[in-house]
């Protein structure tokens, strides 16, 4: 019976770690094509300058609840919407001679603290940015001042309308009355306090900054937009792999993780040092025989378990053989030079056991080669092998490594990744599973159902394969 799991939760940088293979690229991929981007449409030079603006609030054209901003931030809202309406950048356009839409695209404004209205312009023409910023002011200063006049010329057509209904009205009762009253006197100071505060409120601009180019470095821009891209990108990718961690957990508890299995744990590498030696001891303990498979979950690590299990057995005087079932990868027979024909040739047919077998031994104090190991190799890559490897002629070759060997150690392919690794596993009389440090718990599952239907006895599990290479030469073949 499987052990109950519990998963592992991770934070967002642990699950960015984790899924890091795509995360990283995926982030930089990101960054780059910002930093693109903006070399391509965004290496402008802008342009910058400020109108610092009255305050409308003691004019009194500007004291009637529809036109009057309740306080300077709103006002300068206002002002800064008008800096680009339609009136504005058609002066500006016409002052330059320039389209109005070219105009309306380099230039934008926006209010800043202390009633200010910021224009800014860009252009990849320094020189057409600066005075776009310019002729936009001057724009602005002239349809303002209109726009004061003409709020003028309403407050004080008003006032003079009811100053002569007050004197019509005074001639009615008494025609031969002076025209002026106090009433009437008071209209004419207000008409020209009006006037006065008019002229005085001009266009509503207390000063304009000077133009000033603010940037004028594609490269500087570039930056900008790839720090700001890596910096969302890494957020982005951070909550996708958080998301994924959680929808596939993992265990890192290796006694958890055999007991899931269910089968003895032979080893946790980090806590047994740097050698795979150590694994291969506590195996030996068991004292398998016929073939043992040695698979994985992922591919890796089971080339080291293979080299030391088969030294350590030869040291205790076991006949051992060793065989690279992995042709598309060959890492056993890459560590031990063993690169010519051997085990796929030998299922396909091509080649026969006794040609291909090397022997290998150890060399002990510079006496004579002790502890005699054979190994076959992979051979070279042939279609079909998982067919190949159900063939009678498969179940022959073991047959015979059964009676000739003590022991017969397999070098298989992942157990969930293909048939070959499930085949040889079904074939073996023993399988020994070896797991990354942390492994996913669907992967685990799988493993155990894929155990269960092949009928294959499980020995035991590794975790956390360090590759910690036997160097053993070929000698003569046998």
């Amino acid at each position: 019976m499987a052990a109950n799991v519990p998963e592992v939760a991770v934070g967002p940088i642990e699950a960015f770690w984790r899924y890091r293979h795509r995360s990283v690229p995926a982030v930089l991929a990101v960054a780059l094509l910002a930093v693109l981007a903006n070399l391509w449409s965004d290496g402008d030079a802008v342009a910058v300058t400020a109108i610092h603006l009255t305050d409308p609030r003691g004019v009194p054209m500007f004291r009637d609840g529809t036109t009057a901003a309740t306080d300077l931030e709103s006002y300068a809202s206002q002002r800064a919407e008008f800096a680009t309406s339609d009136i504005v950048i058609r002066a500006t356009a016409e002052a330059l001679g320039a389209p109005v839409e070219a105009t309306r695209r380099i230039a934008t404004a926006h209010p800043t603290a202390g009633a200010r209205v910021a224009l800014e312009c860009r252009d990849r023409d320094a020189a057409l940015a600066l005075s776009v910023c310019v002729a936009l002011a001057d724009a602005y200063i002239d349809a303002s001042r209109a726009d004061t006049a003409r709020r003028a010329e309403l407050a004080l057509a008003s006032l003079r309308l009811t100053r002569q209904a007050l004197i019509d009205e005074r001639l009615a009762r008494q025609p031969d009355a002076a025209p002026s009253s106090g009433a009437i006197e008071q209209i004419e100071v207000q008409i020209a306090q009006t006037a006065l505060k008019a002229a005085l409120f001009d266009a509503g601009v207390e000063f304009v900054d000077a133009p000033l180019l603010a940037d004028s470095s594609m490269l500087t821009s570039a930056a900008r937009a790839g720090i700001a891209a890596l910096a969302l990108g890494t957020l982005a990718a951070a909550g996708s792999a958080w998301a994924a961690a959680a929808r596939r957990p993992m265990v890192d508890d290796p006694d958890v993780v055999a007991a899931h299995l269910g089968a003895p744990l032979l080893g946790h590498l980090p806590e047994l040092g740097t050698s795979v030696e150590a694994v291969a001891d506590d195996l030996a303990t068991i004292r398998p025989t016929g073939v043992l498979v040695v698979t994985s979950d992922d591919g890796t690590g089971t080339a080291d378990v293979v080299a030391a299990l088969g030294d350590a057995w030869a040291r205790e005087g076991r006949s051992v053989v060793m065989i690279d079932a992995r042709p598309g990868r060959a890492e056993l027979s890459q560590r031990f030079d063993t690169l010519g024909a051997g085990f796929a040739d030998v299922v396909a047919g091509m080649a026969s056991f006794d040609e291909t077998i090397i022997r290998l031994g150890r060399r002990t104090s510079g006496s004579a080669l002790v502890e005699p190991i054979h190994v076959l190799g992979s051979g070279h890559p042939v279609e079909h092998l998982a067919s190949l490897l159900r063939a009678p002629r498969t179940r022959e070759l073991l047959g015979r490594l059964r009676q000739t060997y003590e022991l017969v150690v397999v070098d298989a392919p992942p157990l969930l990744d293909n048939g070959e690794g499930a085949v040889l596993a079904g074939l073996a009389d023993g399988v020994v599973v070896v797991l990354s440090e942390r492994t996913a718990l669907r992967r685990l599952t799988a493993l155990r159902q894929r155990l269960e239907v092949l009928g294959s006895p499980l020995v035991g599990v590794v975790t956390d394969p360090n590759p910690s290479p036997v160097i053993l030469r070929p000698t003569v073949p046998r």
